[in-house]
């Protein structure tokens, strides 16, 4: 079999059902929207483990059968996230029983692409060029955001709970998202008189603190939460857009476990909590 290479943020798509109108709709979408921030390319089955989302003609009785007993050999492994396309289907798409998306049939053309880039942010964990803090701080993040409402997804906080305190909107608006993606549980605080209520409210896997905060600085912050016995193994990541080496030591001083500095690409961000929350 001939190995299948994946392009940068490509992801691959296989169609299950002897209809070969289906396939052809489908490949001719993925090529007319190929150049944007992700793509989609259909493949031959068979190489299933490759595959990031399968769709599957819910018309078709064999297709059905086959794509259960697909999931059925595979017992307690992950479910590949599945598309249905169903001529009885209601409309818009449905969201049934986890990973599985039931999309009406007449309206493939209109809601397939809409549909694939839920699934990529929900299921898939995809983030699209987020920086927190950046320039265009509301156009991709307004975009993710849209897509998640849409597909009802909060960030289920399985993997940690952590606290955001900045003074900026904009920033705790996208770091929430950001974290959430990543099935994270979330506190947002302004100021430090908020984030100090909370953080003797419950306990944080991790604190993300801006330097620059109204009244007390961030640096003061991070003094308090590692003067107690009961915080002071909490992570605190200081957010800032101060680079100078100076700042980096009076962050250090205050007992602050690193920095991040703004804006904070996403992937960044992703490393930082694999550091300090490992069983992600």
């Amino acid at each position: 079999m001939k190995e299948i290479v994946r392009e940068e943020k490509e992801f691959l798509l296989t169609v299950i059902g002897a209809n070969p109108a289906l396939r052809t709709i489908v490949v001719s979408l993925c090529k007319l929207y190929r150049y944007r921030d992700r793509s989609y390319r259909v493949v031959v089955r068979g190489d299933y483990e490759r595959v990031d989302i399968v769709i599957i003609d819910a018309d078709d009785a064999d297709a059905l059968t086959e794509w259960y007993d697909i999931n059925n050999a595979r017992g307690a492994g992950p479910v590949k996230p599945a598309i249905l396309i169903g001529a009885a289907y209601a409309e818009p798409a449905e969201v049934i029983d986890g990973r599985e998306y039931r999309l009406k049939r007449t309206r493939l053309s209109a809601h397939l692409l809409k549909t694939l880039d839920a699934i990529t942010v929900t299921e898939l964990k995809y983030v699209p060029e987020l920086v927190i803090g950046g320039d265009d701080e509301l156009g991709a993040h307004a975009v993710v955001s849209n897509l998640l409402e849409s597909s009802g997804f909060s960030g289920n906080g399985v993997n940690g709970k952590v606290l955001v305190v900045d003074d900026s909107l904009s920033v705790r608006t996208q770091m929430d998202l950001c974290l959430r993606l990543h099935d994270m549980s979330v506190d947002l605080a302004e100021d430090a008189e908020t984030a100090l209520e909370l953080i003797a409210k419950g306990n944080y896997d991790v604190i993300f603190l801006d330097v620059v905060l109204p009244k007390m600085d961030g640096y003061k912050v991070c003094r308090l939460i590692k003067s107690k016995k009961t915080t002071r193994s909490t992570p605190v990541i200081m957010l800032t857009g101060k680079t100078s080496p100076f700042n980096k030591v009076r962050g250090v001083m205050a007992g602050c476990d690193r920095y991040l500095t703004k804006p904070v690409v996403a992937e960044d961000l992703k490393a930082v909590l694999h550091e300090y929350i490992p069983e992600m």
